[in-house]
């Protein structure tokens, strides 16, 4: 099964262009941001990029969506190959905005995760 799910924002407006005969698709950058603790037990916030081609009526949506814009994506990954390098991509075989939570809006964050280990329940 090549099934993937994205959470993230757009890190462009999307490009809307058409195929020569006319099919229409969408080229767009979705960015994921994570945060891990390293080996010092330092927190370290990377972002991952993704290239996300959007068909027919997905582009369409697509087009109406703007950059830094937070989005769903479910699609596959696709790879083409170019002399001797291969290029990854997503399908998106679905595509939705989704609303900025109120705490991410004005750049808070809370967690109801415990603090320590002491904290949970097992």
């Amino acid at each position: 099964m090549n099934n993937l799910l994205i959470q993230g924002n757009l890190g462009k407006d999307p490009e809307i262009k058409q195929t020569n005969s006319g099919a229409k698709y969408a080229r767009m950058t979705v960015a994921v941001n994570m945060s891990y603790k390293n080996k010092s037990d330092e927190w370290v916030e990377e972002t991952q990029w993704f290239d996300v081609t959007a068909w027919g009526k997905l582009a369409d949506k697509a087009g109406r969506m703007q950059k830094g814009q937070p989005v769903f994506v479910r699609g596959q990954m696709r790879s083409r190959k170019s002399e001797d390098k291969v290029f990854w991509g997503v399908r998106a075989q679905e595509l939705a905005p989704l609303a900025k939570e109120p705490a991410q809006a004005q750049g808070a964050t809370t967690s109801s995760a415990p603090k320590d280990d002491e904290d949970l329940p097992f």
